[in-house]
């Protein structure tokens, strides 16, 4: 079995320009329950509101995000975790300068 799972083993994708994510299905790794998206964010950039039928964790590196969930807008300062509960709408903006690279755990479709 092997522990290291690298980007070129995900699925690779645009979400949209400034924005390309990897995409780990845990069940194609060995893993029951949980999935990743490693999201590549430029300045300025994020995805459109959108929500998922899980909870999903944002883990964020050191950056400044802007944050919509629910009816809810804030910023965010990395490091720190973003809990963003099933069913709820959200939206993200990369704020800094640098290109942010986090990791987004949700668990596993059934």
């Amino acid at each position: 079995m092997s522990y290291v799972i690298t980007l070129d083993q995900m699925e690779s994708f645009i979400v949209e320009p400034g924005e390309r994510e990897h995409a780990l299905e845990g069940k194609d790794h060995g893993l029951s329950n949980i999935s990743l998206i490693w999201s590549e964010t430029a300045h300025g950039d994020g995805p459109p509101l959108h929500k998922h039928i899980c909870d999903e964790i944002h883990v964020l590196p050191p950056c400044r995000m802007s944050y919509t969930i629910g009816d809810e807008r804030f910023e965010a300062q990395g490091p720190c975790i973003v809990k963003i509960p099933d069913q709820t709408p959200h939206t993200l903006r990369m704020l800094g300068q640098n290109r942010s690279f986090s990791p987004r755990f949700s668990r596993t479709r059934p």
